[in-house]
């Protein structure tokens, strides 16, 4: 936690001045505690802290992620096509097997993590998709 903390200040404060594409790393990928994760286009980034949050601000749009819920972020070359998130939603989510079948319907996405079994899954609700593992 300490080191993503260390990162982030030396990004925003620009001592880190070669970017992402530099590198030829087009996302970037936050894990959280719990093993979920939020993937994010690194063109036109910005991240900046408020309130214990880190937000996230981009072409696509922008999110927050609790700092204290963050073990890591590292850089990646390609996306999956599903985002990954600790999914703070409180939708109502359809619930899939990794085979597209329909295994449940949930108020919202912690109810479908605290239901599933042991395994991963996609959680689809009105403004997302979502892959999650189930430990």
């Amino acid at each position: 936690m300490k080191k993503i903390v260390f990162l982030m200040i030396m990004i925003m404060a620009g001592w880190l001045t070669a970017t992402a594409d530099d590198y030829q790393y087009p996302y970037l990928v936050f894990q959280a505690t719990d093993g979920t994760t939020t993937e994010v286009a690194v063109s036109s980034l910005t991240m900046t802290v408020s309130n214990g949050k880190l937000v996230l601000t981009n072409n696509d749009g922008s999110q927050q992620l609790t700092l204290s819920d963050l073990a890591k972020m590292y850089f990646k070359t390609s996306s999956t096509g599903i985002e990954q998130t600790a999914a703070q939603t409180d939708e109502p989510v359809e619930a899939f097997s990794v085979t597209g079948i329909l295994v449940g319907t949930f108020d919202n996405a912690a109810k479908a993590r605290a239901a599933l079994k042991s395994g991963i899954y996609v959680l689809k609700s009105k403004s997302r998709t979502i892959k999650v593992v189930i430990k």
